[in-house]
């Protein structure tokens, strides 16, 4: 099942225009990469130019998705005890371990070692991360903790 969610964000990433996801993202990539803003730019103006465009889009959507999660992560800590603090992290840090893992498998799988691999881990990892949000915005307590 997660491999049709992936080749349908891969259909649906590559028949839409090129997204704006704003200066935090922009930022996040530059830092993340070390590579000048421009070259940043020129690789997100064109997703479709080449698969190393492809790729780097790819990878700005599981930036996006990641800046996203930190952001909810940042607002439920702060609402949430220092019980369920630990808990949330200790649940996160295992989420993260477990999606690294599944999306490695997924790319593998798709791509072995080929040029497309790093879109596929990178798209993989933004469909997780955004479904990953989406449950951490339902936390009410330490009992919703997953």
């Amino acid at each position: 099942m997660r491999l049709s969610c992936i080749r349908l964000v891969l259909l649906v990433s590559l028949l839409a225009p090129g997204l704006s996801y704003g200066d935090a993202v922009m930022e996040e990539l530059v830092r993340r990469t070390e590579m000048p803003p421009q070259e940043v730019a020129e690789l997100l103006s064109n997703c479709d130019r080449s698969q190393v465009h492809l790729n780097f889009c790819a990878y700005r959507d599981a930036v996006k998705a990641d800046l996203e999660m930190a952001d909810v992560l940042v607002q439920k800590n702060q609402s949430l005890s220092n019980l369920c603090r630990i808990k949330l992290k200790a649940r996160q840090v295992s989420w993260v371990r477990s999606m690294e893992r599944s999306c490695n498998k997924d790319a593998d799988m798709e791509a072995r070692q080929g040029a497309v691999r790093p879109m596929i881990f990178a798209l993989c990892q933004a469909i997780n991360t955004e479904m990953r949000t989406d449950e951490l915005r339902k936390i009410s307590d330490c009992s919703s903790i997953r």
